[in-house]
């Protein structure tokens, strides 16, 4: 008997959802994602001012890691302040670091540019503040993690991917030196944010 009434409630359900659903796909049929963000019906009736709430379709979303998470404040300093040389063991030591990463000729200027130095620093606080925002805001990773944490979070850009591209196409070497012009690099990437949608 009990089986019987299994059967019979599953196939009551299935009936029954298949309905509801039928009936909303009839219901949202016309609905569709608008160049303007915007979601309309084909009145031009909006149903929603950017689609899905934050305008990224959730299909393209992929798991992404980032090295800059297992990073500690100590080791984050040691491969991205390039000015703590300068203030605690003098220029030549800052030359020495800046070296590894950039072509000599663009050295000294670096070395004796104040505005250059300070967007230095500015950056290395400002990328110091995204790791602790992904960190405690998005992530919510403990203060104690091991090495079995996973640090993979969901982004609809794979930027590690994109930046392996970008090298790829230009055949650029990731352990090969820059001839960037670190003032020209601030400017760009301060343009960039500026122009940037920053959604609630």
């Amino acid at each position: 008997m009990g089986g019987r009434e299994g059967l019979i409630d599953t196939a009551c359900k299935t009936a029954e959802t298949g309905y509801i659903q039928r009936r909303l796909i009839k219901a949202l049929e016309d609905v569709m994602a608008k160049y303007d963000g915007t979601v309309r019906t084909s009145k031009e009736v909006i149903i929603q001012f950017l689609y899905g709430e934050d305008g990224l379709a959730g299909e393209h979303f992929e798991k992404v890691y980032l090295d800059l998470f297992r990073l500690d404040n100590k080791s984050l300093k040691k491969s991205c302040d390039f000015t703590q040389e300068l203030s605690e063991k003098g220029e030549e030591e800052m030359k020495k670091k800046l070296d590894k990463v950039v072509v000599p000729e663009k050295i000294s200027e670096i070395v004796s540019n104040p505005d250059i130095l300070e967007s230095f620093r500015k950056e290395f606080e400002q990328l110091k503040a995204d790791r602790e925002f992904l960190r405690d805001e998005e992530m919510k990773i403990p203060f104690e993690m091991d090495s079995s944490y996973n640090l993979e979070m969901y982004m609809p850009v794979n930027i590690p991917r994109l930046i392996d591209n970008i090298r790829r196409l230009n055949n650029i070497n990731a352990n090969s030196v820059s001839d960037l012009d670190p003032a020209h690099y601030f400017k760009k990437m301060e343009e960039l944010q500026n122009g940037l949608l920053t959604l609630p």
